[in-house]
Parts: C-alpha cells; structure tokens; sequence
C-alpha cells in the first residue's frame, strides 16, 4: 500500500497524492484545515471563482500536525467502480507523530473498508515515485463511464 505526496501545482496550502489500499486507488488532496480543503477541492472541481490563497514560503501551519484530506478513487477489482466523492464523505485526517513528518496515524472513511479506517504509514523517500492522477479523472462523468462499461 502506498501513499505518494508531492506540491500541488499553483498554490502552497494544500498538496495532492497518489494512493493505493490495494483493493482502491486514487488520487487525495491535503490541506492543514478543512476551510483550505474545501476551497483547493471546490478551484479543482471548477466551482470556485476564488484561487487558494498563497502561504508563507514556510508553508501552512499545522495544528497538532495535523492535516485534513479528501479523496477521489477506484476499485481496483473487475468493477472499476468510482468513487467521486459525492455519495458521501470520502475524507479523513493523518496526524504526523513528529516534526519531520516520518510517521504517521490517521482516519478516513473508504468503501468497503468502512467509514472510521485507520490508516498508518512510515515515510521509505524523499522523491515521489509516482504523479497523482487528475482529480477530474474522478468526477461524475468518470463515474458514469465505468458504470456503463460494467454493463457491456
């Protein structure tokens, strides 16, 4: 299982990641408070007309090193299912255990692996060994498209 983080282009409040549970894959955005979270996710769904705001060159600050994620994905099994994020909460919160960001706990909510999943990861690398999917690869239509293709 992996979880790949790396800058979310145009702004320094939030950042995006790649991540594979095995049985679900996609792509999650990560803000230090849910008010940046829900905006980053609204500018990258096109319904906002206000950009992310810029943060210090230091980047957020963090409570409790905390962050606040949301997600877009699919089942990696023979459905391909999507998961858009609108039929329900697809978010979480990963707290880092020290300031260097090396470890971390967390929970979210994931289909089939139930609405309060806890989550822990260990960092293995600096480098990112993968680029997040768009998150538009997630959307409604996506949906909609694997959701016909299962009927052919």
């Amino acid at each position: 299982m992996t979880l790949t983080i790396v800058s979310l282009p145009n702004t320094t409040t939030a950042l995006i990641a790649s991540f594979d549970l095995g049985i679900l894959e996609g792509t999650m955005l990560i803000a230090a408070d849910e008010t940046t979270l829900d905006h980053v996710r609204q500018e990258m769904e096109g319904g906002s007309k206000a950009k992310a705001k810029k943060s210090p060159a230091s980047g957020p600050a963090l409570k409790n090193r905390t962050v606040y994620i949301a997600w877009r994905g699919r089942d990696t099994g023979d459905s391909n299912e999507v998961h858009p994020g609108s039929y329900g909460s697809q978010t979480g919160t990963l707290t880092f255990k020290n300031a260097k960001c090396t470890t971390f706990k967390g929970t979210g909510s994931f289909p089939m692996l139930g609405s309060a999943c806890d989550i822990t990861g260990t960092k293995l690398s600096d480098e990112a060994d993968e680029v997040p999917e768009p998150w538009a690869n997630f959307d409604e239509a996506a949906y909609e498209e694997a959701n016909r293709n299962r009927w052919r």
